[in-house]
C-alpha cells in the first residue's frame, strides 16, 4: 500500500486546526516521511458553506456526492503511484490528512440507512485512513468557545 492517512475529527474548538497545523509540520521535518501530501481542511467536505458571503448548506445527496469524489481523488492519486511501479516509499508514499470529513454527516442525516457513508468509511479504511476524534472536557468548554 502506497497510501495512509488521518482524518481528525470533532466540535468547533476541539483543537483539530491546532493538531493539523502541529502534524504538518512534523511531517515536514520528518527525513522519513512520504514526499507527497494531501491536507484538506474541513472546507473542502463540509455541509455548511459560506458561498460569496451567502451560507449554503448540502443537501444529504450533495454531500454524500461530495465526499464520494474526494475518496476518489485519494483513490487515483494512490492508483497512479501503483502504476508507475516500485520505488521507495517515501517517493511513491502519499499521505493524507482530512479535517472534519465523514461524522458530521452522522449527525447531520441520522435518519437516513447509513449504507452510503458506511461505503465511504469501508473505501477510508482500504486507504489506510485511521480517525482521531478531539473532544473537549466539561471543565474548558465555556473557555473554549468564549476564547474563539
Amino acid at each position: 500500500m502506497n497510501i495512509r492517512g488521518v482524518i481528525l475529527e470533532g466540535y468547533s474548538n476541539a483543537g483539530k486546526t491546532s493538531v493539523l497545523r502541529a502534524m504538518k509540520q512534523y511531517q515536514s521535518q520528518d527525513e522519513s516521511a512520504e514526499r507527497s501530501v494531501v491536507v484538506l481542511g474541513e472546507y473542502y467536505s463540509q455541509i455548511l458553506n459560506n458561498n460569496h458571503g451567502e451560507y449554503v448548506s448540502l443537501s444529504r445527496d450533495e454531500h454524500l456526492n461530495l465526499l464520494k469524489e474526494r475518496v476518489e481523488m485519494l483513490k487515483k492519486l494512490n492508483d497512479w503511484a501503483i502504476r508507475l511501479g516500485p520505488a521507495s516509499r517515501r517517493s511513491r508514499g502519499l499521505f493524507f490528512v482530512l479535517e472534519r470529513f465523514h461524522l458530521n454527516h452522522r449527525v447531520a442525516f441520522p435518519e437516513y440507512d447509513d449504507t452510503d457513508i458506511i461505503d465511504i468509511e469501508k473505501q477510508l479504511i482500504e486507504l489506510g485512513a485511521k480517525c482521531i476524534l478531539l473532544t473537549i472536557s466539561d471543565e474548558v468548554v465555556e473557555e473554549r468557545i468564549k476564547s474563539r
